[in-house]
């Protein structure tokens, strides 16, 4: 059902719709599963640059590869976004400390 709806919409929808499907794809955790949720939230980003799931989507899926650097970016872009929204700090953090810059 979601796929359908991911596909036939481009609107609120749709996004929230593929939203959805990449978190879901990305519980099955295996190599084609990353794939797919990476294209997804590349497409919501695509509609929607300032998506505050696809970032923290994005964001996640870099920490997950070790892409600290980039999941500081995606963060902080995030935060941007969304500057009340507790996550993107967490993520930031969490690149932060990847890359120890941070020590604690």
């Amino acid at each position: 059902l979601l796929e359908g709806i991911a596909g036939r919409e481009r609107g609120s929808v749709g996004i929230q719709a593929r939203t959805e499907l990449a978190r879901l794809t990305l519980r099955a955790a295996d190599g084609a599963g990353q794939e797919r949720a990476i294209a997804l939230v590349e497409e919501i980003l695509a509609l929607d640059p300032g998506n505050a799931d696809a970032l923290s989507l994005r964001a996640r899926l870099h920490l997950d590869a070790g892409h600290f650097e980039a999941a500081q970016v995606v963060a902080n872009a995030l935060v941007q976004a969304q500057p009340g929204l507790a996550e993107g700090y967490a993520l930031a953090g969490e690149a932060y400390l990847g890359q120890q810059l941070l020590t604690l």
